[in-house]
């Protein structure tokens, strides 16, 4: 029997240790304040949005995927991997994803001036944050360091799809061409 609760002991612990280096990405007390910051399969409360929530929840996301684009920066070229590189920079996109879309919706639609007035200036700032990650040579660098390993030669699938179209988008953005072009 006490073999059986160790055993449980430790699958839990893999667990938390699994999910940890995720929930330090998110400040405490941000998520349940702020209805624009929810978590998977909730319903966005777009009743309680007030002044400042788009804001908050557009800083949040900003900061969450800096985080996120320094681990990715800071991996060896020689240990990279399709998780640690491009499922990162996935996550990236989800995170600016999950906070963009519903800003563009309140741009839109929302009732009151000044939702729409914040949510169209954050939308700006989101604008801006994403062309930046469309020019960073250093995440460019990265990736295309990725692609010349033999893991990323052997990708198939949706896997090899998204490698080669973020190397496709990098290029068309001009990471190939020279500071003169």
């Amino acid at each position: 029997m006490r073999i059986v609760y160790f055993y449980y002991l430790i699958i839990l612990l893999f667990i938390y240790n699994c999910i940890l280096p995720y929930r330090q990405e998110t400040p405490p007390g941000v998520l349940g304040r702020n209805p624009l910051l929810y978590t998977f399969n909730s319903t966005i409360d777009f009743s309680n949005i007030k002044d400042g929530d788009i804001e908050e929840a557009t800083t949040f996301a900003l900061k969450k995927t800096d985080i996120i684009l320094q681990k990715i920066l800071n991996i060896l070229n020689s240990g990279r991997t399709f998780e640690n590189t491009l499922l990162r920079l996935d996550d990236i996109y989800n995170t600016i994803g999950k906070v963009w879309n519903i800003i563009s919706l309140l741009s839109s639609v929302h009732p009151l001036e000044n939702i729409r007035e914040e949510a169209n200036r954050n939308d700006l700032r989101i604008q801006n944050y994403m062309m930046d990650i469309a020019i960073n040579e250093k995440l460019y660098r990265a990736i295309n360091a990725y692609a010349q390993l033999e893991e990323a030669k052997l990708l198939t699938g949706g896997r090899k799809l998204f490698l080669d179209s973020e190397l496709r988008d990098f290029k068309r953005n001009g990471m190939e061409l020279s500071l003169k072009k």
